[in-house]
């Protein structure tokens, strides 16, 4: 009998996986401090929590979605660092985020965005806290190599661009 308990235990684990608990404001900023983020900021715009921070010397931002209220415990995080391209046409870098996203792993994905007279190219990544997965140096870690990830591929397009304008 308690052997058969036993396996009905670890059948109803695998079949009904255990849901993470959500995230809150506080404790998201506290682990990306943790992780080694700086200048953290947390606010609560238009009833959705979002941290503002830097990782490394890249400025990110957190969206903090599905969230239970009132406490504002979320279960998915949207991670977006951007840089403005000032000598780049909005062509150029939907060329460049096409040729990012179509690696063979790229970690995130890239967009563009058009503010304020250019174009702005960004990463972004989503972590869904479900099924057991919790906030925790997994995702923060995933989020710090994406962002090395992006900075070191734009800087790579950037020389390879002087080098063409040089050739030519």
């Amino acid at each position: 009998m308690r052997s058969f308990l036993s396996v009905f235990i670890l059948l109803a684990a695998l079949v009904f996986p255990a849901q993470a608990a959500p995230v809150q404001l506080r404790e998201a900023i506290n682990e990306l401090r943790k992780r080694g983020a700086t200048q953290l900021e947390g606010v609560v715009l238009s009833g959705t929590p979002v941290i503002k921070g830097v990782m490394g010397e890249q400025g990110f931002n957190a969206s903090m979605r599905q969230c239970d209220r009132p406490e504002f415990a979320c279960r998915v995080l949207i991670f977006r660092a951007c840089k403005k391209l000032a000598d780049t046409s909005f062509e150029n870098a939907l060329r460049l985020a096409n040729t990012y996203n179509t690696q063979t792993e790229p970690r995130g994905y890239m967009l563009v965005t058009a503010q304020g007279g250019g174009p702005s190219i960004c990463i972004q990544a989503r972590y869904d806290l479900n099924a057991g997965n919790v906030l925790d140096q997994v995702e923060t870690f995933a989020w710090q190599q994406s962002i090395k990830s992006y900075l070191a591929f734009l800087e790579e397009e950037h020389r390879s661009s002087l080098t063409e304008s040089i050739l030519e």
